[in-house]
């Protein structure tokens, strides 16, 4: 457990996030190809705002962030936090996987890519669905009013807050003091929150061969079944491309290499082929 009774990230692992939904798990392919979660925002962003909100006592960001994330009873946890009463193990254990990993911030995709790290926010713009594309593009503005007001407290005060809340569930509340700069920030930030909660019970965007271009293709190591000589690399795609419209009329099957018409559903599905009855990507490159 890292969130205290209070609210506050602390206990055993100050600075680190939840582990990620049980119920949320890879697609397998042969060779073995290994697969993460990437978040747009990062976990430290995340992490921040809500410390923020909470040491700023903006109470209504902070209900807005519940809310966002898909919690139940946003109004009583934050009556709670505003009363400073203890937090249940259930809120707590809830609020600190949501905050670590709110599912309209998640995107599936090649673990071994070339273009992450770096930066704050990962945004995804090509290879997606309409519907996916806005969510990429609120979530844009969203890490732009946190960024602005994270922009108003001293991040190191954050973190000296956890540190000193390390092995404790029962730490001193920390509060900062608030001025017109950052309570217009939160005023802001909210109605980010309040746009961003159109996907509070969105789980994260599935692999979407689409969405990625191939750096390097790797190599099948010879005589080793499912095993990779050179383990292929990728990068977000730039090309734009509409995963839906214009499919082409057949796709080849990338485990046996027979051609197929495409199903009317791909990619938004596993597509399976008719010949060898296994799971194959949707291969709009090499498709015929």
């Amino acid at each position: 457990m890292t969130m205290c009774v209070n609210g506050t990230f602390g206990a055993r692992s100050p600075h680190d996030r939840s582990a990620r939904p049980t119920s949320w798990v890879h697609l397998v392919y042969q060779p073995t190809m290994e697969f993460k979660f990437h978040h747009v925002i990062s976990w430290d962003s995340l992490r921040d705002t809500w410390q923020a909100l909470l040491e700023l006592e903006e109470w209504n960001a902070l209900e807005a962030f519940i809310n966002a994330v898909g919690i139940t009873g946003a109004s009583m946890i934050r009556g709670k936090l505003r009363r400073d009463e203890a937090l249940t193990t259930l809120e707590r254990d809830t609020i600190f996987e949501r905050v670590s990993w709110p599912g309209w911030n998640i995107v599936q995709g090649p673990g071994n890519r070339t273009d992450e790290g770096g930066s704050d926010i990962d945004l995804f713009t090509e290879g997606m669905v309409d519907l996916d594309k806005e969510r990429q593009v609120t979530l844009g503005l969203l890490w732009i009013e946190m960024n602005n007001l994270l922009s108003k407290v001293n991040k190191s005060d954050l973190k000296n807050t956890r540190e000193a809340a390390r092995d404790n569930l029962l730490p001193d509340r920390v509060t900062q003091a608030g001025n017109v700069d950052s309570r217009d920030a939160a005023s802001r930030l909210e109605r980010a929150f309040n746009s961003m909660s159109k996907f509070k019970t969105a789980t994260f965007i599935p692999y979407t061969h689409s969405m990625w271009d191939t750096v390097s293709a790797g190599a099948v190591r010879r005589g080793a079944i499912g095993a990779w000589e050179a383990v292929p690399a990728f990068q977000k795609t730039s090309r734009v491309r509409n995963p839906i419209g214009n499919l082409p009329a057949n796709m080849r099957c990338t485990r046996c290499a027979k051609t197929f018409p495409t199903p009317a559903v791909a990619p938004r599905v596993n597509v399976y082929c008719v010949h060898c009855g296994k799971q194959t990507m949707v291969d709009f490159d090499n498709a015929i």
